[in-house]
């Protein structure tokens, strides 16, 4: 899956070029490929794409998101989940991964967790949401059903909302 040339500063791994000794970045992409790869058998069943990054993936690693969003494939549609709370604790970093995804016609996902009110962002970067709902592990069923409740009136009275402001923010840009 990768050719190396005896002199070569970077090598080709999975159709991109990666400085030799960026081991780490030849392995993100062979996975990458095998992935997509396999996305492929979905056919019409594939619907969007959850790509969760990690709370060991802070904002400082801006750059290696920046590479891997610009070379996802652009026939899918993904969604992107950032945990670590640099990125919601910064406003810069957070611009600047919501403007990337915006241009690249990625979905955010708005993470409703227990304890992680930072993740709530309620920001869309495409005229649709990605909603996930993380319990309490059953710790506390009542603040889960309240918490779902509250979605679905969210949800409900949003419709209205969406038809206004949505379509108005992405037809102007």
């Amino acid at each position: 899956m990768s050719k190396v040339s005896a002199n070569a500063q970077t090598i080709k791994c999975a159709g991109n070029q990666v400085n030799r000794g960026d081991h780490k970045l030849c392995t993100i992409f062979l996975i990458k490929t095998l992935f997509i790869n396999n996305l492929e058998l979905f056919d019409r069943h594939l619907g969007p794409i959850l790509l969760q990054l990690g709370d060991n993936f802070p904002s400082k690693s801006l750059p290696d998101l920046e590479h891997f969003v610009k070379n996802l494939p652009n026939n899918y549609r993904f969604v992107i989940e950032l945990r670590h709370e640099e990125w919601f604790s910064d406003p810069a970093y957070r611009k600047a991964a919501f403007d990337l995804f915006r241009d690249h016609h990625i979905g955010t996902v708005i993470t409703d967790a227990h304890g992680r009110r930072d993740c709530l962002h309620m920001e869309l970067t495409i005229p649709e949401a990605y909603i996930r709902f993380n319990g309490t592990d059953g710790q506390n069923r009542t603040i889960d059903y309240l918490r779902i409740d509250d979605w679905s009136k969210r949800i409900n009275m949003g419709r209205q909302w969406a038809s206004e402001t949505l379509l108005h923010h992405f037809s102007t840009r």
